[in-house]
This record gives C-alpha cells, sequence and structure tokens, in this order.
C-alpha cells in the first residue's frame, strides 16, 4: 500500500495528491474493517485466576527499579533487581498487569537458551544450574505448562514431542506444580496458578 501511494503521489498532479491519498487509505482499510472490529470484539484472553495471580505479584513483590515505572520508558538501560522466569506466552500479561520484568516474552523469548528451560530441567540441580547467577527471584507456573503447553516446550529444545511424557514426570514444572521442591517456597496460588519464591534471592 505504502509502495502504490508513492507511485500515484509522483504521477497525480499536485492538487490531486491530497484526494488520491485519502481514496488510496480508505481502500486499503475498508477491507480489514470488518475483521479488525470482530477481532476488537473478542474476550480477553487472560482467565480471572491469572489476573488475581499477576494483580498479587504487582502488590506483594518488590519493585524491580527504584522507579516503579522505570520499566515503560523507551531507551530504559537500568538492569532489574531480580527476575521472574514462566513462559514465555505469559510475558506481556506479567508486564502489563504486574509491572514486572519477566525473563521472557512473546517478542524476546530467548530461542533455545532461553531461561524457560528451567521448567524443562530434568532434576533440580540442572535447573537451579539455569537460573544461577541470574538473580531470579520468583517463578510461576500454571496447568497449562505442565499439560497443555509441555509438548511444544519440547520441540523448542530440540527434542522430539513424541517423547513429552517421557520427560514430563522429572520436570521441573512437574516438580513444583504436583510437590514441594527444596529451595522454592510457594508464596500464592490460585486457579491452577503457583507463584513461587526462590530462597537466598534479594
Amino acid at each position: 500500500t505504502a509502495y502504490c501511494l508513492l507511485c500515484i503521489s509522483d504521477v497525480v498532479k499536485k492538487q490531486a495528491k491530497i484526494s488520491a491519498l485519502v481514496i488510496m487509505i480508505f481502500f486499503s482499510i475498508l477491507p480489514t474493517m470488518k475483521t479488525t472490529f470482530g477481532v476488537s470484539q473478542l474476550p480477553p484472553d487472560v482467565s480471572p485466576a491469572w489476573v488475581n495471580t499477576l494483580v498479587w505479584i504487582r502488590d506483594n513483590t518488590p519493585s524491580q527499579f527504584d522507579d516503579p515505572y522505570a520499566y515503560y520508558r523507551l531507551g530504559l538501560t537500568e538492569k532489574p533487581k531480580y527476575g521472574i522466569v514462566s513462559w514465555w506466552d505469559y510475558g506481556h500479561w506479567i508486564i502489563y498487569i504486574s509491572h514486572r520484568v519477566p525473563t521472557s516474552n512473546p517478542a524476546n523469548w530467548g530461542g533455545s537458551q532461553g531461561l524457560y528451560r528451567f521448567f524443562l530441567a530434568q532434576s533440580i540441580d540442572d535447573a537451579n544450574a539455569i537460573i544461577k547467577d541470574k538473580d531470579i527471584k520468583y517463578i510461576i507456573v500454571d496447568r497449562e505448562i505442565v499439560q497443555g503447553k509441555f509438548p511444544f516446550m519440547i520441540i523448542t529444545i530440540g527434542l522430539d514431542p513424541k517423547d513429552w511424557q517421557k520427560y514430563l514426570p522429572n520436570s521441573m514444572a512437574y516438580r513444583l506444580y504436583y510437590g514441594q521442591v527444596e529451595g522454592y517456597t510457594k508464596v500464592f496460588e490460585d486457579g491452577g496458578i503457583k507463584v513461587f519464591e526462590v530462597e537466598g534471592v534479594n
């Protein structure tokens, strides 16, 4: 559309440029209006339990910056005081509702080396090694991570998704969600979403 507008602006007379631009913009937007309106009417993806969890994080965890709204400034170079690990799907929710910086989000999930690998670790020692020296203070795990999302998580680190059931029982995600792990204290739970605090991180 932009290229077409450029070509038209070079061809038509100067007096007709504005009219031509208005017409082109109108016809480029019109076909998408129905779809855009439909999408705008969809209910939010964030469940009430997730909202409650993220509000709890916002209200009950320390700010990661001296200025609580520092993360919303463009060009921020200040490093957060601690990190929050969750599956990258939830990153934007954490930013928007909790006002906290997750280690990954849909725009920056870290590829095969992302800290979400913590959830796939097959031993507690391996999991601890992944977040060692990263100042990770909180871990968020939900039912979807240990059920619906786990096969895809396996793909991201190059393993065969057909084998996901073999890796699930020993995974750190499973250990946290269905039991207790030394060094990780559950500090909040709502509707299948659990927040753990990593002991020894200020």
